[in-house]
């Protein structure tokens, strides 16, 4: 029916010709913005689902798109374009939102891409997809050369000029060069590297877009479509590509209507690659038409069924039960008769509930779950003990889509499971019900749950998700924070501004960093904001941005809050009604109520009252609740000896893991205080260990006497760049163990911090070469000078050497790893050396100082790598060479031809190329000058 409709609709339509419209070739100032879409890197989203479709649906990652198929280059293509006048700011923005709705675009932003399109390259070519999705009936002037990318996928020659020859000398389909022969073949370059053809990947990317276009040219799908149901009929396409062209042919088209679907779901006996491949296609067809129809509100299931199950909150009754039997005893007739009379989906795929691929199973849930079918929550219910984790995971999602009380009563049972994964899978299902469904998940003890949370409300904007927003942007959790802050990129400017605005002035430093470039893309850049400043003086400044930008007070009254509770004042009233809950209890004597004696003046009435408090403090611990650990700990800090023995042992761990560990680290049993510090090694390495609970650890361990507690301990501290953290390091550095003191050093070269290279010094000559071998790789680390000649002896100080003795006195792998570190502190004597210890030896050290050389960070190793490049005759020192390239050259100035580069002899023949251009730049701009 589609080819025969084909053969009727459009007839003025040219697949093949690229009329008058391609004639006029694209203005000047679009040359820029053309570059960067010279590239064939189609990527597909993996992630992707039919479901994504669905507004309601969440999706797992904020940094995900929406889109099945995008092109990395398409930002900064649409930045060239604003910074070239042709778009503005916020057409710019406005197509850069994930998922848009494909309407009516803005004129200029339509111009642009047409300007684009008219391109007979890879520019062109890329820029007529992506304009599909941004408009696609103004993409219908692109149609032809969308169709000319699926039917006859053309091909390029990758010469040196990336932009080609505009009137289509270089770019040609593969039929017509077989045609043409050979002397229509491109000269030169392109002539000697031959022509490539557009990769399957743009060619599916191009399918996805001509079905868009010709769906939105005509209000009736299968006129509109009858193109491409011909072609796919045709039987000439790459298989992936008539995959993807029957997978949107069917978005619009009944899937039972396309042939080449319904043999796909009945030929369930072959299992060949394509086969599977092809089948897949298929059942991701069926869902994805499922989607449009629910969309339409047009699904073959009674209109009633859904909304006696949605709005009134009940299933239908019997409904289940009625079909268990059936569902139960794989009855697949029984399940295609339920879904309807006139159901679009052929029979095959209804036996997809036990196939052997996962991946089928799981679209069958979907297809039940969107469609609504009778018997949707038995199945789904069924696959929530599916072998398959991603089938299991599935069906949770798949309870929120189907929305019926049944599916929201198990949904609420699995967010009130123990584990963690249940609990952050039960709220995607969740979201699904809006914004307000999450709410009582901002306080879950997980901060992958809270996560979680935040991630759900990417696609629903408004005053609720705001809310919720609100109660986790500025959580304990840096991931929260920045799933927070990720979250609202596409949002309104009057939502997320106020929100951005609470990140700067209360989130962790890296929060504080994507908040600001967001703010600055949605002001137009150029915004001064004091990253590393205080609390206060950060709020300073944001009160500051709300008046000049007429910001509600409503909305800026949390950060205003938070302001407050960084102020010294707010925090000596929450001391002090800390101290006044502690009081109550007797642990903890405020300060009017201290007696004026010395502690050899107590009577043994008071250490009764004393030893009565810890029953008090134990009755009374919960009204203390976690957020109130900094207090405590300032108050530790402030309190005598029996005070802070009071609350390290009766208080602070009764809501601290952390402390609770350090009360076992007491233990005289070796094997209880390992047990505490693997503890406090986990619970480091999930979050930063308090600055209370270092100090506390640093005391505990100066008289240590396990090596394994140690190493424990370290575990827990390695990632804290805290003063207390560093402390601890620091004894570990002291230690009377080797393998601690290889722990010490490697935390001081981790955190590279300056004032902490001189603890190195010592360890530089200690008699154990690993402890050694550590100490010379964080000296270098700490890009410290003093660790290059030591310190000198002065006054009663002791003088410690430093690297440059070992530069004579070491051989082999500690003799490398001296000048390694000299280098990276940009010593000439070591770059001299480390040049020359490349042209020496084997190749195997050879292929060491290599890799060094672009661990260094010196751009002056550029040159000799270049030419040892060019010169070495071992495969792997070369392919080393290159990679240390790639480290000391940033992306931005590296030789545009290298992504075309087939082998390592022509990478280092373009890199020998570009250097010697650079050389040639430099010594003109000298000449110049002087002149």
């Amino acid at each position: 029916m589609l080819i025969g409709l084909a053969l009727c609709a459009n007839a003025g339509c040219r697949i093949y010709g690229l009329g008058a419209w391609w004639e006029t070739l694209p203005d000047e100032s679009v040359a820029a913005s053309a570059d960067v879409l010279r590239c064939d890197i189609w990527r597909p989203n993996t992630s992707w689902s039919p479901l994504n479709l669905l507004p309601e649906v969440p999706i797992s990652d904020p940094d995900v798109p929406l889109e099945r198929w995008s092109h990395p280059k398409f930002a900064a293509a649409l930045a060239a374009a604003e910074n070239a006048g042709l778009i503005s700011p916020e057409a710019r923005r406005a197509v850069e939102i994930s998922g848009r709705e494909p309407a009516a675009g803005d004129p200029a932003v339509n111009d642009w891409f047409a300007s684009l399109a008219r391109s007979n390259d890879l520019g062109g070519w890329n820029a007529a997809i992506l304009w599909s999705h941004y408009d696609p009936r103004a993409a219908y002037k692109a149609v032809d050369v969308l169709a000319r990318l699926v039917r006859k996928p053309p091909s390029y020659a990758p010469g040196e000029n990336p932009s080609g020859v505009a009137d289509g000398q270089n770019f040609r389909s593969d039929r017509d060069e077989s045609k043409t022969g050979a002397k229509n073949k491109p000269r030169g370059d392109g002539e000697r590297q031959g022509l490539m053809v557009v990769s399957p990947n743009l060619q599916c990317a191009a399918a996805e877009a001509w079905c868009l276009v010709l769906a939105a040219s005509s209000d009736d799908p299968e006129s509109a479509l009858a193109p491409a149901g011909q072609v796919l009929e045709g039987g000439k396409l790459n298989s992936r590509v008539a995959d993807e062209l029957m997978l949107r042919i069917a978005s619009r088209v009944r899937p039972d209507r396309i042939p080449r679907l319904s043999r796909a779901l009945a030929e369930g006996e072959h299992n060949s690659p394509p086969a599977v491949a092809t089948r897949r296609a298929a059942a991701d067809a069926c869902v994805l038409h499922a989607v449009q129809l629910r969309l339409q509100d047009s699904s073959p299931q009674a209109s009633g069924r859904r909304k006696s199950a949605g709005e009134t909150g009940r299933e239908p009754a019997g409904e289940t039960e009625r079909h268990a039997a059936a569902i139960n005893g794989d009855d697949a007739e029984s399940l295609a008769s339920d879904a309807g009379d006139d159901a679009p989906w052929p029979h095959g795929f209804w036996r997809f509930r036990h196939d052997s691929d996962s991946r089928l199973r799981k679209r069958l849930g979907e297809l039940v779950a969107v469609t609504g079918h009778p018997a949707a929550f038995t199945i789904i219910k069924n696959q929530l003990a599916d072998v398959d984790s991603h089938v299991r995971e599935a069906a949770i999602l798949n309870l929120g889509v189907l929305g019926t009380e049944a599916a929201r009563r198990e949904l609420a049972a699995q967010s009130k499971r123990n584990e963690e994964r249940p609990r952050e899978l039960a709220v995607r299902g969740l979201a699904c019900q809006g914004p307000s469904a999450l709410a009582s998940f901002t306080s879950d003890k997980s901060f992958r749950v809270r996560a979680a949370v935040a991630r759900c409300l990417r696609r629903s904007p408004g005053a609720a998700a705001a809310r919720v927003v609100r109660e986790l942007v500025n959580d304990d959790s840096i991931e929260v924070q920045g799933a927070c802050v990720r979250t609202i990129r596409d949002w309104p400017d009057d939502l997320a501004t106020p929100l951005l605005l609470e990140a700067l002035a209360g989130g962790a430093f890296k929060t504080r960093q994507t908040a600001l470039k967001q703010l600055e893309d949605r002001r137009g850049g150029g915004l001064a904001f004091p990253l590393y400043a205080g609390p206060q003086e950060r709020a300073l400044r944001v009160e500051q941005w709300t008046r000049d930008w007429n910001i509600p007070d409503a909305a800026f009254e949390r950060v205003r809050e938070l302001t407050r509770t960084g102020s010294p004042v707010l925090d000596h009233a929450r001391l002090a009604d800390l101290r006044e809950k502690l009081n109550w209890t007797g642990a903890v004597p405020s300060e009017a109520a201290r007696p004026e004696t010395t502690g050899t003046q107590e009577s043994a009435a008071e250490a009764s009252e004393m030893n009565g408090a810890v029953v008090q403090v134990a009755a009374r611990v919960d009204e203390i609740v976690p957020s109130d650990l900094p207090l405590i700990e300032r108050l530790l800090a402030e309190a005598d000896a029996s005070q802070a023995d009071m609350l390290l042992h009766q208080v602070l761990p009764r809501f601290s893991p952390a402390y609770a560990a350090l009360v076992q680290l007491e233990a005289a049993d070796a094997a209880v205080r390992r047990d505490a510090a693997s503890k406090l090694g986990r619970i480091g390495q999930d979050a930063s260990l308090s600055p209370g609970v270092c100090r506390r650890l640093h005391e505990l361990l100066k008289t240590e006497q396990d090596s394994l507690v140690w190493r424990f301990a370290m575990q827990g501290v390695s990632r804290d760049g805290s003063d207390e953290a560093a402390r601890v390091a620091l004894l570990a550095i002291n230690s009377q163990w080797p393998d601690v003191r290889v722990l010490g050093c490697e935390y001081v070269g981790r955190h590279a911090q300056l004032d902490q290279a001189v603890w190195l010094l010592p360890a530089l000559q200690d008699t154990n070469k690993t402890v050694q071998l550590a100490a010379i790789t964080a000296a270098g680390q700490c890009r410290n000078p003093v660790v290059l000649d030591g310190v000198k002896s002065e006054g009663g100080q002791t003088g410690m050497r430093g690297l440059r003795p070992l530069l004579t006195e070491t051989q082999g792998q500690t003799q490398i790893a001296v000048v390694a570190a000299m280098s990276r502190l940009g010593d000439p004597q070591a770059m001299q050396e480390l040049a020359r210890l490349a042209l020496d030896g084997t190749s195997t050290a050879r292929l060491e100082v290599v890799q060094t050389m672009g661990e260094t960070g010196q751009t002056r190793f550029i040159e000799p790598l270049i030419r040892l490049a060019w010169t070495e005759q071992n495969h792997h020192v070369r392919q080393a060479a290159l990679a240390s390239l790639q480290k000391l050259v940033p992306s931005g100035e590296r030789p545009p031809r290298l992504i075309q580069a087939g082998n390592i002899g022509e990478a280092v023949e373009i890199w020998a190329s570009w250097w010697e251009d650079r050389k040639t730049k430099r010594t003109g701009a000298q000449v110049s000058t002087s002149g």
